[in-house]
């Protein structure tokens, strides 16, 4: 029999909070076995918020709010209400650890240097606070205070390295897969990603002074070189054209693959609308040179360029579906020269962004 799906949304949402309320209950029951005063009221309320903080729907609101002082926040709640039902269980020896675990949950979800120094502070500060209250006398003790601040350093030693070892691997990941999100794999370039911000950067700087360019490339004849020579030679090609494209430009500006045998080139601060086409000139005479294959095969071929230029600041959108276009005129125009001029001929065509 199926079971509804109603009671089945009901399990779900009430069962962590019964079960960590229960856990405290017995951890209450040991530990007044052990001869630790402990306030059962109190521990297991915090024990039921616990449950209540780990339901699924309230885990994701505080997920999605990982980042900043909304992530921070999170977890400082999360470490605030485990701290204190450690210690009403006269536990405050295992804060440290505890902490520990919540802080790589942290990091996790925003893997930054920052939040691993965050991390430490919390594990410091909440065990610091755990065994005071307990010196203090406001809450009771499995083991007396000097014992309870023995264990609590020798996990703080003990566990800071592995949350710290946990943590940097984290930010190494996402440094590794934000750096692969923005770069070509096979050319080393800038990819899609990576070309946002270049973009915004070139459309919102623009000055009559110091134009911004944008040129959109699209090599012609490459699929006949797949086709004949393999994808192997392809890529090889395509290198040896990232390679060219570098040599055409300043250090400052940027290139980017953005399909197949499509590339962008991101131009900033020009000395005025006609630089770009000259960088663009340079392209195609760089491209159309024959390329010499690993196997001794020579191989050439075109390239179709679009530049857009822009003199004020303008939307992003508009500078690259400008030079799109720009592109896509200019390839309509080398295929209907094939029949009248060798294939590969390259061609360009030109657009500047209007003013105001």
């Amino acid at each position: 029999m199926l079971v509804p799906q109603r009671l089945v949304y009901a399990f779900s949402m009430t069962a962590p909070i019964v079960v960590t309320a229960a856990m405290a209950a017995a951890m209450a029951l040991s530990a007044d076995r052990l001869g630790a005063e402990v306030s059962w009221g109190i521990a297991v309320g915090l024990g039921a918020v616990m449950g209540f903080l780990a339901l699924p729907p309230v885990r994701r609101w505080n997920e999605n709010r990982s980042e900043g002082v909304g992530g921070l926040a999170g977890m400082l709640l999360a470490v605030v209400v485990l701290g204190a039902m450690l210690a009403a269980l006269g536990m405050s020896a295992l804060v440290p650890a505890a902490v520990a675990s919540s802080g790589i949950h942290s990091v996790l979800l925003q893997p930054t240097r920052a939040r691993i120094v965050q991390v430490h502070v919390v594990q410091v500060v909440a065990s610091a606070a755990a065994l005071g209250c307990q010196a203090l006398g406001w809450v009771g003790g499995v083991l007396p205070v000097p014992a309870a601040a023995l264990v609590a350093g020798t996990l703080l030693v003990v566990s800071s390295p592995i949350a710290a070892g946990v943590a940097r691997d984290a930010v190494r990941a996402n440094a590794a897969l934000e750096k692969a999100a923005r770069l070509d794999a096979l050319t080393g370039l800038l990819g899609r990603r990576g070309l946002e911000e270049p973009l915004r950067r070139a459309a919102g700087s623009a000055a009559p002074h110091t134009p911004s360019g944008v040129i959109y490339l699209d090599l012609d004849g490459f699929k006949a070189v797949n086709d004949v020579h393999g994808h192997a030679a392809g890529d090889e090609l395509l290198k040896a054209v990232a390679r060219r494209l570098q040599q055409c430009v300043r250090d400052d500006d940027a290139i980017a693959r953005t399909g197949g045998d499509e590339f962008v080139i991101v131009l900033f601060r020009l000395h005025d609308e006609s630089e770009a086409e000259l960088v663009a000139a340079r392209v195609r005479e760089a491209v159309a040179r024959a390329v010499l294959l690993a196997d001794g095969t020579e191989v050439t071929v075109g390239v179709s360029t679009g530049v857009a230029t822009a003199t004020t600041p303008c939307d992003v959108d508009q500078l690259v579906c400008t030079a799109d276009a720009a592109m896509y005129v200019a390839k309509r125009a080398s295929r209907l020269a094939r029949g009248r001029a060798p294939s590969g001929v390259p061609q360009h065509a030109a657009v500047q962004l209007p003013t105001g």
